[in-house]
């Protein structure tokens, strides 16, 4: 499972409010640049997002957007979830501890069920502990701060 273009989109933007908007509104120009994101596609993701109750829009000079969640109770969890986004590894349905495969091979699941199902709860798992608090402490530590995402779950590159 990779995230679709709109649900990384989202990410970055919401990223981007959250490290340069210090609970003030930010500018959707701002972002567009920043990001190397279209401007009418930033608007029209952040409109989605305020629908979604994640941030707050503001008209006129020094209009934008402001988010409405304090950044320590937004995990990437939430954020992929609001965009509409899956977590899920597989088609195959998950309703519960015996759900069924869509893809079935001549018995009750495809062969690899388990694995995707496990890779499905682990990536949620990882969604759900990363806030957005941490994600800017990261990024104004600056480099590369993939190995501080693996240390807080104890795995290494």
């Amino acid at each position: 499972m990779f995230l679709t273009s709109k649900a990384r989109y989202i990410l970055m933007i919401l990223t981007d409010i959250a490290k340069y908007g210090n609970s003030e509104v930010v500018s959707p120009v701002d972002i567009s640049e920043r990001q190397q994101i279209k401007l009418e596609y930033v608007k029209r993701l952040c409109n989605f997002m305020k629908n979604a109750g994640f941030l707050e829009s503001f008209r006129g000079k020094g209009g934008g957007y402001k988010l409405i969640k304090d950044p320590k109770d937004m995990t990437m969890f939430d954020i992929v979830l609001a965009s509409g986004e899956s977590v899920k590894m597989t088609m195959c349905s998950m309703k519960g501890k015996d759900y069924p495969c869509n893809h079935k091979q001549k018995g009750d699941r495809c062969l690899n069920h388990g694995v995707w199902g496990a890779l499905t709860i682990y990536f949620s798992h990882f969604l759900k502990n990363i806030t957005m608090e941490e994600m800017i402490v990261w990024l104004e530590e600056g480099g590369d701060y993939r190995q501080k995402i693996l240390d807080k779950f104890g795995l290494k590159l």
